[in-house]
């Protein structure tokens, strides 16, 4: 994938334009209630999708990132107790009994299945601290790019050692797209 905007458009037309599109004024199979469950069945599946998309057009194997939801499970090196929803580890491994540091997360997601939970004070403040954390625990990275998922309104981070900016609405997958080819050192 060695243009982005190239491979971007290529998924939107295979994806969305084809026989079988999977987003026609929304996304194929996303869950009505938006609950947390079925939202992270979902976005595995459709994960899963990308991974290949972004395997196949690329010549050279991309360092494998993997979506690990674990709601329920602290992240290990925190002083306070953490548990992130949603994240990318750098384990092409990674399943629902892993245990990782805040040294392996390479982005951060919150989940909430009301939409009117996008607002700081619900979802915007909780993945701003696990943005800080991956900053704090990761010296060298100089931003960190995380994303909330509100009903189903996704919106994509990123944060730096100043603070975050509000990137976009997902209405492309081009910054999704993007996680998928960059080398460990281009992760930020």
């Amino acid at each position: 994938m060695t243009d982005l905007k190239t491979t971007s458009e290529a998924f939107f037309k295979q994806y969305m334009e084809g026989g079988d599109p999977l987003f026609d004024d929304s996304w194929r199979g996303w869950p009505k209630d938006a609950n947390q469950d079925n939202v992270l069945s979902w976005f595995a599946d459709f994960n899963e999708k990308l991974m290949a998309f972004a395997e196949h057009c690329k010549s050279t194997q991309p360092h494998r990132r993997r979506p690990l939801a674990q709601p329920n499970k602290p992240i290990l090196g925190s002083t306070a107790e953490r548990k992130m929803d949603i994240r990318f580890v750098s384990d092409p491994k990674a399943n629902k009994d892993s245990r990782y540091h805040w040294l392996q997360i390479l982005i951060p997601g919150e989940l909430k299945s009301d939409p009117s939970a996008d607002t700081a004070s619900k979802a915007w403040l909780d993945l701003g601290r696990y943005a800080r954390e991956v900053l704090h625990a990761q010296d060298t990275r100089r931003f960190v790019l995380g994303f909330t998922i509100c009903g189903s309104l996704m919106r994509i981070w990123e944060f730096d050692g100043l603070g975050e900016s509000h990137l976009s609405n997902l209405t492309s997958t081009k910054t999704v797209c993007g996680s998928y080819p960059q080398s460990s050192g281009s992760s930020g």
